[in-house]
């Protein structure tokens, strides 16, 4: 068992008890078991998830070798959001207007 952490993006989310998140890292993507009951907490109490949310996770990897076949279990047990995802810039008007090229969304 060892424990690292990543920056990662959330690709699918199952709120189902036992079910498994696809989680994006630089390496590729792969199914996990969340195990952040705090950062669970906090989606109960209504903070939103984004397209392209960019989180630091620390992931616990168990690795498992059966017939010579090696298997990795992903367990996340803790996320923070590190930066919203882009297509929320675009929702605040102080953001660069991308088709301007200005800072200030003025042409």
């Amino acid at each position: 068992m060892s424990e690292f952490e990543e920056e990662a993006q959330l690709q699918s989310i199952d709120f189902r008890p036992g079910e498994k998140w696809r989680v994006r890292t630089r390496d590729g993507a792969r199914n996990a078991t969340m195990e952040d009951e705090e950062f669970l907490r906090e989606l109960d109490r209504g903070m939103a998830l984004h397209k392209g949310d960019i989180f630091r996770v620390t992931i616990r990897e168990v690795r498992t070798t059966k017939n010579e076949r090696t298997t990795r279990d992903w367990s996340l047990i803790k996320v923070v959001r590190t930066r919203r995802g882009d297509d929320d810039v675009h929702d605040d008007p102080e953001t660069e207007d991308p088709s301007s090229g200005r800072e200030d969304g003025q042409s």
